[in-house]
């Protein structure tokens, strides 16, 4: 028995079994909760913990390691869950994908459109006045700024029980996150999931061949530029068009490396 607890392999599938009952354990998906700071919080007698207006019965709140985590979502289940992206007095910066910026003037509600809303929610003008609004990191992976008003594969939709529909699938309470930008327009931050993530590989392996294919182009260039005899009409053409594929390249390059850059940028490129 003692030699079997030292095998590598048994240690990690007990740590393994370990984690998965710990996540089990807890009374609500941990992307509903918020931690709940000793210092701002009061805890009673009977196991309840009162924290920012909120009382969270014993079957509603768990500690892990030194920190509580307090079921928001399932607290009050008539008024559904929303996600702010930023804090109470921020909103998304408009140069960069998730950052947030400060804004004068105090806290600022999260104004809804209607060409982002289902049937049902529609009247609303305010996430407020139908959505329990929090704060909190929505995934630990990549996130993607949905900008439907330049993509019309962009577009999504939310409905009054708190899911979005976009990227053709059903996101659930902390998949996404929504919050105003610099410009007072709504913007939504999805998570990457794994079928992205594929996409994400298959762009890679196009930016490769064009980072392969560059040098090559450059090449031909500069000899086609350097050797007189090749400066013919016909070698004049094919420089213009190299050239072409060599810019053509590198703004391809600049503009499937990066996730975001601000919307002048993008337009100029």
């Amino acid at each position: 028995m003692k030699k079997t607890l030292k095998n590598p392999i048994f240690k990690i599938l007990i740590f393994l079994l370990t984690v998965k009952n710990s996540h089990q354990n807890t009374p609500c998906d941990p992307s509903q909760a918020l931690p709940l700071p000793p210092e701002e919080s009061i805890h009673f007698e009977n196991g309840s913990v009162f924290h920012r207006g909120q009382l969270y019965p014993p079957e509603l709140h768990w500690k892990d390691g030194n920190v509580t985590f307090g079921c928001f979502c399932q607290i009050n289940e008539e008024n559904p869950c929303l996600v702010k992206c930023c804090g109470i007095n921020q909103v998304l910066s408009d140069s960069d994908v998730s950052n947030c910026v400060s804004t004068p003037g105090g806290p600022i509600g999260l104004q809804l459109r209607p060409q982002h809303l289902h049937e049902d929610v529609r009247h609303l003008e305010n996430a407020e006045e139908h959505f329990r609004v929090f704060t909190r990191e929505i995934c630990p992976g990549v996130r993607s700024r949905l900008q439907p008003e330049m993509f019309p594969e962009d577009n999504f939709t939310l409905y009054g029980n708190g899911s979005l529909y976009a990227m053709d699938r059903l996101m659930a309470v902390g998949e996404f996150c929504f919050d105003l930008d610099e410009e007072k327009v709504l913007r939504a931050l999805v998570c990457i999931t794994a079928d992205t993530e594929a996409v994400t590989v298959e762009e890679s392996v196009y930016r490769l061949g064009f980072v392969v294919s560059i040098p090559f182009l450059v090449a031909t260039f500069i000899v086609y530029a350097i050797i007189p005899e090749l400066r013919s009409l016909y070698g004049m053409t094919l420089m213009c068009y190299v050239g072409c594929l060599i810019a053509a390249y590198v703004f391809l390059m600049i503009t499937q490396t990066f996730v975001y850059h601000g919307q002048a940028s993008c337009t100029v490129i």
